[in-house]
Order: C-alpha cells, then structure tokens, then sequence
C-alpha cells in the first residue's frame, strides 16, 4: 500500500514536470502576440486568484480575531492585485529608483 503511493506521487510528479516544460516552451517558442496574450492571461488569472486568496485569508483572519493580520492580507493582495492589472507601475518605479540611485 505504501509502495502504491509513492509510485502515485512519482507519477504526478512526472506529469506536473512534463506540463511545466511544455509550458515554458510553448510560450518561449510563441510569436510576440502569442506571448503578450498569454502574458496578459496569466497575469488575469493571477489577479482573480489573489483576490479571492485575499478575501478569503482576511476572512480567516477576522474569524480568528486578529484584526492585525486581515488587514496586512488585505493590503498586500491589493498591492498585489495593482501590480497584476497594471503592470507598467513596476516598469515606473524601477525608473524612478533608477533616476533616485544615478544608475
């Protein structure tokens, strides 16, 4: 029985790895559309992800009494949520540290 479930998480393994690959290589291989689309997908679909995280880790948090903690969820997914739908604000603020350090 033992045996069985290793072999089940060497299997999984196996196919997450093979997924990742091919995923990283179709979107190296993808022409510059391809890429910005996907590019935009992904970061879409990150976005709704850490808002429903953050939603829920504030909600987990409130119920657990810790005032402290829901609120640093909640300005962190939303800081997170900005960068995701506008990512041009990292590209901003690099420049400005960029201006600041005389790089």
């Amino acid at each position: 029985m033992k045996n069985k479930k290793n072999v089940e998480k060497i299997v999984y393994t196996c196919i997450i790895t093979t997924m990742m690959i091919l995923t990283f290589s179709f979107t190296a291989l993808a022409s510059n559309t391809y890429a910005e689309n996907g590019a935009k997908w992904l970061l879409d679909g990150v976005f709704w992800i850490v808002a429903v995280g953050g939603i829920f880790g504030a909600g987990m948090s409130a119920i657990k009494r810790n005032a402290t903690g829901a609120v640093g969820i909640i300005l962190a997914a939303a800081i997170i949520c900005v960068f995701c739908k506008n990512p041009d604000v990292l590209t901003n603020i690099g420049n400005v540290l960029k201006g600041i350090l005389g790089l």
